[in-house]
């Protein structure tokens, strides 16, 4: 979705925030955050993590990765107020002119995201609509929810004045 806030004072020069809202999921963060801190991901993205209150490990590696990307990543620490609260904080200081969540226990295909981000570059649309692409971990088994294991394709659309894009985007669930 197009952030307004952005348009309003456009030349932010994020193209894309992702909020990941976090409580107690020092489990499942390393994965999660690699996968959008890699060195090949551009500083054109915009990664803000809020932490809901948690009382494991959590912040400790969020730090460590804000440390790691400075450009990328912001944080947020508040008391826990639940999945909802979270989402509204990250679009409280969202400045790309697109907004995803990502969850902390699912993580991008980084080179996907990498050219997904490409794409958003010479993109000028009202809308983008990302279709996930799951790659379902379990303790015994791995499979994909998906045949479409290819990078981003593009369909462009439109409803009346609205243009919009539908891509699909490998993600990976965790669910072991």
């Amino acid at each position: 979705m197009v952030n307004d806030k952005v348009v309003q004072k456009a030349g932010s020069g994020k193209i894309l925030s992702i909020v990941i809202p976090t409580y107690n999921m020092e489990k499942y963060l390393p994965a999660c955050l690699d996968s959008v801190t890699d060195e090949l991901v551009s500083d054109r993205l915009e990664v803000i993590v809020v932490n809901d209150g948690s009382t494991d490990g959590s912040l400790d590696i969020i730090r460590r990765y804000e440390q790691k990307r400075p450009d990328l990543i912001k944080v947020i620490d508040k008391a826990n107020g639940h999945y909802g609260s979270c989402v509204n904080a990250g679009l409280g200081i969202a400045t790309g002119k697109y907004f995803k969540i990502l969850d902390a226990d699912d993580w991008f295909d980084t080179s996907a995201l990498v050219e997904f981000l490409q794409k958003l570059e010479t993109c000028d649309t009202d809308l983008v609509i990302t279709l996930r692409v799951d790659e379902i971990l379990t303790k015994t088994r791995r499979w994909m929810k998906s045949s479409i294991l290819s990078v981003p394709c593009l369909r462009t659309m439109s409803i009346g004045r609205m243009n919009f894009i539908s891509v699909r985007i490998p993600m990976k669930l965790n669910l072991a």
